[in-house]
């Protein structure tokens, strides 16, 4: 065989090769070209006001915090602290909707509770040896007038002693992520009890979240065997919505109220939660409630629906290495609970390494949208088909 002759077999296999190559060769990645900012925000003004005194914040839970004037600087919070109380025992006893739980007994030390409270002059629920209280009646006594001898009964009834009591409630305020709020006594007498107005936001959603602890804090009154009826220091309820949640008053904590009410936003009904401390003036207390009202009265109105895609809108381009483009779009409506001023950050991924024929409706990543407290995955598909280019194209476009 001449050399020529070989030469030419090489080429020709060489040739062959290439072609062969050239056909089964993965492509380069599709590159994305996105239609939507990376960050937008809610336009508008929320129309309410913080006081200037102490601090608060208004948020929605799982939405996100509306406005704020907190600091991490630990405050008294007078019968706030109630809040801690009633979710604890409410974890060692749950309760269902109609439920009233166990019974206890009032021992001879229970109403010597009461006896010293009176003479302290601190809020009370008389009660007296003998006398038999459900769970329920417990929690109205402590919610309702803010029982300061009920918070210490309770305590006893969970833990042995008030002191254990009170570790339990620690132990709830580390896990609930409340890294600002200590916890020294059951009834927050003790101006040694602390926390911050963004620590009682997140006490305040998590209880709230006890169906059995929304109906008492929305009771007017209640009657209990020995007290007789009892009614509730929240005289914002039926207020701007108002359907609890607690009140809080003394010389060094001032004027506190967490305050709760829902919000209507398109098909959704949400809660909102303000807690306001260290109001003053000649009533605190008062002071705090008037703002609270005016704070709920106009924030639940400031809660919005914001439609930030439908159905069938295209969120960006797959741009092919062969020319044109096929568009991504998602097949719903993405519904956001918002308020004005709030940001909504987008984020695309796309499956790794896409390449080949897609068809239609074909998911190949998705959409991430952060909106406060709102994380929201959403399927990305393929509007058209993506059709592999031809031979000719394959041959003639050399890839590295």
């Amino acid at each position: 065989m001449s050399k020529f002759k070989l030469s030419l077999g090489v080429v020709s296999l060489l040739l062959i090769g290439g072609v062969i190559t050239q056909e089964i060769r993965p492509f380069r990645p599709y590159t994305f070209t996105s239609h939507i900012q990376a960050v937008s925000t809610v336009s508008g003004n929320l129309n309410f006001t913080l006081p200037t005194d102490g601090s608060s914040i208004v948020g929605i839970p799982g939405v996100g915090i509306m406005k704020e004037k907190a600091q991490d600087s630990q405050v008294p919070i007078a019968s706030l602290t109630k809040m801690m109380t009633a979710y604890v025992v409410l974890q060692k006893h749950p309760l269902k909707e109609g439920e009233n739980g166990p019974s206890l007994t009032m021992t001879a030390n229970d109403e010597n509770l009461y006896n010293q409270d009176v003479a302290a002059g601190d809020s009370v629920i008389k009660v007296a040896k003998g006398e038999v209280l459900t769970e329920k009646q417990m929690l109205e006594g402590l919610l309702l007038p803010s029982g300061d001898n009920m918070a210490t009964t309770l305590a006893n009834w969970i833990a042995g002693s008030e002191s254990a009591f009170v570790q339990q409630m620690n132990e709830t305020a580390k896990q609930l992520g409340m890294a600002h709020t200590h916890y020294a006594d059951a009834s927050g007498v003790n101006p040694q009890t602390v926390s911050t107005a963004a620590d009682q936001f997140k006490i305040a959603e998590a209880v709230m979240k006890l169906p059995v602890f929304r109906d008492i804090v929305d009771m007017q009154q209640a009657t209990l065997p020995v007290a007789g009826v009892q009614y509730n220091v929240n005289y914002d309820l039926g207020k701007a919505g108002i359907v609890g949640i607690k009140t809080g008053s003394t010389p060094e904590a001032g004027g506190n109220l967490a305050a709760a009410a829902y919000a209507t936003s398109g098909d959704s009904k949400n809660l909102v939660i303000s807690i306001v401390l260290g109001q003053q003036g000649v009533q605190p207390l008062m002071q705090a409630l008037s703002v609270s009202e005016a704070i709920m009265n106009q924030a639940r109105q400031d809660v919005i629906p914001v439609t930030f895609k439908k159905a069938g809108d295209t969120i960006g381009d797959l741009t092919l290495p062969w020319g044109g483009n096929v568009p991504l779009v998602i097949n719903k409506d993405i519904p956001l609970t918002g308020f004005a001023g709030m940001d909504i950050h987008k984020k695309v991924i796309l499956n790794p390494k896409l390449s080949g024929s897609i068809p239609a409706n074909t998911v190949v990543g998705k959409l991430l949208l952060d909106a406060g407290d709102q994380h929201i995955s959403v399927p990305l598909y393929t509007k058209s088909a993506v059709n592999a280019p031809g031979f000719i194209w394959k041959l003639t476009h050399l890839q590295r």
